[in-house]
């Protein structure tokens, strides 16, 4: 196996996720296997909320978990898409102020990104 990393430009809330993945990797041949973060998957979706006080975060996590409960002062142990996952997958790293939530439904946003992917490429 052969792995390599692809150098992009950081990626920006709302832009075209396909247009984005095509342009920094031009080709891809039949069997290769290509990662994606969630968090460029939930930035393209829109998946971003303003930062606000704790409680309302904390309220966030609720919301967007299927399960939780509070660990520690900071995290919630929560599962979210059947997979256990602190804070909801809530990410504040790099967001300028925000919060990133995981793509609405991660399974389908794969599905879609899949599908597109096989037409631009031709596979």
């Amino acid at each position: 196996m052969r792995v390599k990393a692809v150098r992009t430009r950081i990626f920006k809330e709302d832009e075209d996720l396909e247009a984005f993945i095509t342009k920094h990797v031009p080709r891809l041949k039949e069997g290769s296997i290509l990662a994606v973060a969630s968090k460029i998957v939930a930035l393209a979706e829109g998946r971003v909320v303003p930062s606000g006080s704790k409680a309302q975060k904390e309220a966030l996590i609720r919301r967007e978990s299927e399960w939780q409960s509070k660990v520690l002062p900071k995290w919630w142990l929560t599962v979210r898409d059947g997979t256990a996952v602190v804070n909801a997958g809530i990410d504040e790293s790099n967001a300028e102020g925000k919060l990133i939530l995981l793509p609405k439904n991660s399974f389908e946003s794969a599905q879609r990104l899949y599908s597109s992917l096989l037409q631009n490429y031709r596979i």
